[in-house]
């Protein structure tokens, strides 16, 4: 039926009057990862007669939250003026870009019912929705949707309308979001994306395809990310895919016995070349976005002195991000990455003699956490005031060790007890990362401003500004070292030790604990 002939209907069946009817555009913004959608929430950008709306409503729902008119369109959190939104979109959002997700238009006829007194007692809105589709540059028509609207003191009229639309028109009620309606028209699946492992592992599964399994999963993250990395979109793209990557090479470093000790040094070779090649870019990244902090941490009179600093950082960061481009799109990676992805997906050899690759997964697994946990252990122990920082960044590179196997392998074991444990040696990460991070922050500094004088691009204020950062950040990595001593405790005080004794500590069949040597 069309949409002119409905109303027709309507008006004649109902005594209705049409009204001027509307036509609008309307965006539907997101993140890559769907964070609005997760949590029951729409971001629209609503164009209608040269006026642009942009509005956070809930899904399922015509309940608009916060609306606002602006001519640029908000793709990050820190686009918005402080205040409800900015806050509300800040705690989801993150660092995360909104990206256009759906783009539909929407053609509105308003009908109006009046009584003797000319009080208007119903009103009817028909919605005609068109999904674009860019590729055909076509309007594809999805559906027609009427809205009752229930008038407080007229219901008669309200429940005369939805009978006549159910019982002689066959019109169903809906509870679907026309976001939902309009996704599911493009074939897009909103999914929970996760840079953490999402399958589930038996513990007698060979270990050569559970491990199989594992890395074909983190080589999946970083391919979905690449597009995003090369578009810029936002940092996160990055970010995922390199942890990816260290994932991947702890596992294939750490899990020994499993594949081919030739076949594990070439692939360490291309995945240690990846990731000294993405580094520059995420640490500039980095800088960037943390720079209004560093505006915020200066007195008044220097918060703009930092401006050719952040020129430097732009123009250093553009070039680093090129060079990323350059190795996504060379012959070099895109081989590399096509024949490990046909090596996991290739079935598992049975003749496979490795000394690992037939044992349950979860007893390699087992073997090489507890050993991980105990170096974790003995590192720590060691350090004292008196210590050195290498041997605080010895430790935090096993504690990366110990979590990425903790996370590959969770589904392995008890989740609440798996998680008590991975938020503790979270804990101890936070400070010695925040320790290391600082320090490194404060050398860079110092190297940045080397480097502007250099280009005759600093002046005093600038000068003033980068040494009261730095002075900054080394007071603060002082307060982290202070820090340690409690942070280590919680990972190797007795009740954790029992747990992590509980959950991966390797016994023999009789039950009786045994040491692995490796």
């Amino acid at each position: 039926m069309s949409f002119s002939r409905l109303a027709t209907l309507l008006c004649q069946h109902l005594d209705m009057t049409r009204h001027h009817g509307e036509q609008e555009a309307i965006y539907s913004l997101d993140t890559f990862d769907w964070r609005l959608y997760n949590k029951g929430l729409a971001f629209e950008v609503v164009c209608h007669a040269g006026m642009v709306r942009q509005r956070l409503r809930k899904l399922h729902s015509t309940q608009v939250i916060c609306q606002f008119e602006s001519k640029d369109i908000v793709h990050f959190y820190w686009d918005l003026t402080p205040g409800f939104l900015r806050d509300t979109l800040t705690q989801i959002l993150g660092v995360r870009a909104l990206v256009p997700k759906l783009h539909l238009t929407v053609k509105r006829l308003p009908l109006v019912k009046t009584n003797s007194d000319m009080k208007t007692v119903l009103r009817i809105l028909l919605h005609e929705y068109q999904r674009q589709n860019h590729e055909s540059n076509r309007l594809l028509r999805l559906q027609k949707r009427i809205e009752l609207r229930l008038i407080k003191g007229y219901e008669e009229p309200f429940h005369q309308a939805a009978r006549y639309l159910e019982q002689e028109l066959h019109f169903e009620k809906t509870g679907d979001d026309i976001l939902v309606t309009g996704l599911n028209a493009t074939g897009v699946q909103p999914t929970r994306y996760s840079v953490k492992v999402k399958f589930e592992l038996l513990a007698d599964t060979p270990a050569i395809t559970g491990m199989k399994a594992c890395l074909l999963q983190m080589l999946k993250i970083m391919r979905v990310n690449e597009a995003g990395i090369k578009d810029d979109i936002d940092s996160e793209f990055l970010h995922d895919y390199r942890v990816a990557v260290r994932m991947t090479r702890s596992a294939l470093q750490q899990i020994k016995g499993v594949f081919p000790l030739r076949s594990v040094i070439s692939w360490q070779k291309h995945f240690h070349w990846i990731a000294s090649q993405t580094s520059l870019q995420r640490d500039l990244d980095v800088y960037l976005l943390n720079f209004a902090d560093y505006r915020n941490m200066l007195p008044d009179d220097l918060y703009e002195d930092l401006e050719p600093l952040h020129r430097l950082l732009e123009k250093k960061k553009k070039s680093a991000h090129q060079a990323v481009v350059h190795m996504l799109q060379g012959k070099r990676y895109q081989n590399f990455m096509s024949d490990f992805q046909k090596f996991l997906s290739e079935p598992d050899s049975i003749s496979n003699v490795l000394i690992n690759a037939q044992k349950p997964i979860k007893k390699v697994a087992d073997q090489r956490i507890w050993k991980i946990y105990k170096r974790a252990l003995k590192q720590g122990n060691s350090i004292n005031n008196e210590s050195p920082a290498d041997q605080l960044h010895e430790l935090r590179k096993t504690c990366k060790k110990l979590r990425y196997l903790m996370e590959l392998f969770g589904s392995l074991y008890d989740s609440e007890t798996h998680s008590t444990l991975v938020d503790v040696l979270k804990n101890l990460q936070d400070n010695l990362g925040n320790y290391n991070d600082l320090h490194i922050h404060a050398e860079k500094l110092k190297e940045f401003s080397v480097e502007l004088q250099g280009l005759q691009l600093i002046h005093d204020g600038t000068s003033k500004a980068i040494a009261f950062l730095v002075k900054h950040f080394e007071d603060n990595q002082i307060e982290e070292r202070r820090r340690f001593d409690k942070s280590f405790s919680k990972l190797s005080e007795k009740k954790i030790k029992g747990l992590f004794q509980q959950l991966f500590k390797p016994t023999q069949a009789s039950g009786q604990a045994i040491e692995i040597v490796s």
